[in-house]
């Protein structure tokens, strides 16, 4: 044997040897590559099912790595060739392979049905449809049951790790998302209501079963038929279209328009943005991106296996992902949960009447309150505003004592951190931010208050019974969830119910 003919398997082999390693690097990667929540939407369910999806291609590359391993093995230059050709036959055949599934189960949604992940597409997936002047609305006739996990739920504020779900006292709830023909949540449409209710998820869509909606509960304790138009993710501009375009049009007695202290005035500087941009929903939100490959139904496909295998236990585990980190235990009415408020909320609420009146939300707010009260006494119709306060309003007074300090901006990402700076350019410090976060955590409703009692429009207050129901212990917001519970919807209910038999 020459020198060249002992060299070149020599070098083949070292090669082989080098991708092995290079696999087996990747697959490390996969598993353990850091999550930065600046670079993740905070809707995203790659936060909970990063590890889970990325474990299929890190087990292949690792399998890849010990094939590569046995091949280097190889006496002669020429077996380890022909072996070597093999396998990288088969990896281009599992590749392909790979892609003609996606493309099949892309071209028949139905096949995708029992394991879609129904946030990995939002709002533009599999129970929504791109609708120009609101940006996108619910498919209709859709009747998809799912199960609503309350500990998986929230985005968080003080670092820790995930807990189980015994440590919540929440049960899971099975639910049904069912839309009518016109793609709202009713059984079907209506050609005449008494009531006509308009919102976001506080109003329709919200993690309790459908007749507990406090829409649903003012209707029956009123004995009055109900059309609810509340969609999640809608702000004061698509309200005021879905209540011209399919709610007075019913000839309803009374409209309730769900007002959310939590992202109203957010979501209307959010969706004028949207009417400039010129672009549809899903390239204005940057869905696309953030979304994939997790929006590729073969990656969705591999997710149902390792659940419905039982490899991914259906509680929550221990985590150190920073997204969603452990809440503080909190005690409210001689109860003690653990407790967490939406990021946006907990900063969104400092600031003050004159800075609420200046916002660009409140002034597309303001419009839309004019022209949904105008179109009501046009159409000869009750219009009532039901305030609905954020959890951490509701928890003030408990949560300033439980906050931790030392953890308070650590999570605030580029565009939290522009409310976090004084005039003149400098950050504030944590009490600053705890005196201008309780100074000001009911600002939006007095902003409300005012200008509803400058325009005579009728408003329901629910704080008072919702704070009165966490003196009580019973609480009216999951603990995690920025959402009411069943308690809290019927607080709410109350409330309403009340004002409207009052007046």
């Amino acid at each position: 044997m020459t020198t060249h003919e002992s060299a070149s398997p020599k070098l083949l082999r070292t090669g082989i040897l080098i991708s092995a390693a290079v696999l087996i690097l990747l697959a490390a990667f996969l598993l353990h590559r850091p999550l930065n929540p600046k670079q993740v939407a905070a809707w995203n369910p790659l936060v909970m099912g990063y590890t889970v999806v990325m474990l299929f291609p890190a087990v292949a590359f690792i399998l890849c790595a010990a094939i590569l391993a046995l091949i280097s093995l190889s006496r002669t230059r020429a077996a380890m060739v022909r072996r070597l050709g093999k396998f990288i036959a088969l990896t281009v055949s599992s590749i392909v392979c790979l892609v003609l599934l996606d493309v099949i189960l892309s071209s028949f949604p139905a096949l995708q049905s029992s394991f879609v992940d129904k946030f990995i597409l939002w709002p533009e997936g599999e129970f929504n449809v791109l609708e120009p002047d609101l940006g996108y609305k619910l498919k209709p006739n859709v009747r998809e049951e799912y199960t609503f996990e309350p500990w998986r739920s929230g985005n968080h504020i003080i670092h820790g790790q995930l807990v189980n779900p015994e440590y919540t006292g929440e049960e899971a709830l099975d639910l049904v998302l069912h839309t009518d023909s016109d793609g709202f949540c009713n059984d079907e449409v209506s050609e005449q209501c008494d009531i006509v209710a308009v919102g976001d998820p506080c109003v329709a869509q919200s993690p309790v079963p459908r007749e507990k909606y406090w829409a649903a509960l003012v209707a029956k304790k009123l004995d009055r038929r109900l059309y609810n138009l509340g969609v999640g993710g809608y702000g004061p501009q698509q309200e005021a279209i879905v209540l011209e375009k399919y709610g007075l049009p019913k000839r309803p007695k009374i409209v309730l328009w769900g007002f959310f202290q939590g992202n109203d005035l957010r979501d209307a500087e959010k969706f004028d943005r949207y009417l400039k941009s010129g672009v549809d929903w899903v390239e204005f939100n940057g869905i696309e991106k953030t979304s994939f490959p997790y929006n590729r139904p073969v990656v969705r496909m591999m997710l149902f296996l390792v659940k419905a295998l039982g490899l991914a236990p259906s509680g929550p585990r221990p985590s150190s992902l920073p997204q969603y980190p452990e809440p503080r235990a909190l005690r409210a009415g001689d109860v003690e949960r653990p407790i967490s408020f939406d990021r946006w909320t907990f900063y969104s609420l400092c600031r003050s009447p004159a800075q609420i009146r200046e916002s660009a939300g409140w002034k597309e707010t303001e419009k839309s309150l004019l022209e949904a009260k105008r179109l009501c006494d046009k159409a000869g119709a009750r219009f009532v505003i039901v305030y609905l306060p954020a959890k951490l309003t509701v928890f003030i007074e408990e949560a300033l004592q439980h906050i931790d300090r030392d953890n308070l901006f650590k999570f605030a990402g580029d565009g939290l951190r522009e409310l976090l700076h004084k005039d003149d350019g400098t950050e504030i410090n944590a009490d600053e931010f705890f005196e201008m976060l309780k100074n000001n955590c009911n600002a939006q409703y007095a902003v409300l208050e005012t200008f509803c009692a400058e325009r005579g429009i009728e408003l329901v207050d629910t704080r008072p019974g919702l704070c009165e129901s966490v003196k009580s212990g019973n609480w009216p917001y999951y603990s995690y969830d920025t959402h009411l519970n069943v308690t809290g919807e019927e607080v709410v209910a109350a409330a309403v119910a009340s004002h409207l038999r009052n007046r």
